[in-house]
């Protein structure tokens, strides 16, 4: 299933995107490590995790554009999960 930001991105802008694995991970699991898979067009800043939640920068994007970011994450059980989140971008 892939998800939408709800706030679109301006190509301008430079800010931080979230995504809670709370749901999926269930309460035995935390998130181990975090990769980003993003398209061109659009510029991963810096990213960063907790035990559920993973964060990242984006900047960059043309106007009108939709691009699918993936975030894949490994657990401590062994697992690997990825999901994939629709950004907009539109020119404010």
């Amino acid at each position: 299933m892939t998800l939408t930001w709800k706030a679109p991105k301006d190509p301008d802008d430079v800010k931080d995107y979230k995504l809670d694995w709370s749901a999926r991970l269930g309460d035995m699991e935390e998130i181990t490590s975090s990769e980003w898979l993003v398209p061109l067009g659009v510029t991963k800043g810096s990213d960063s995790h907790t035990q559920r939640v993973v964060t990242i920068w984006l900047r960059d994007g043309a106007a009108g554009e939709k691009y699918r970011i993936t975030n894949r994450v490994q657990t401590s059980q062994g697992r690997t999960y990825d999901q994939s989140v629709v950004l907009h971008c539109y020119e404010n």
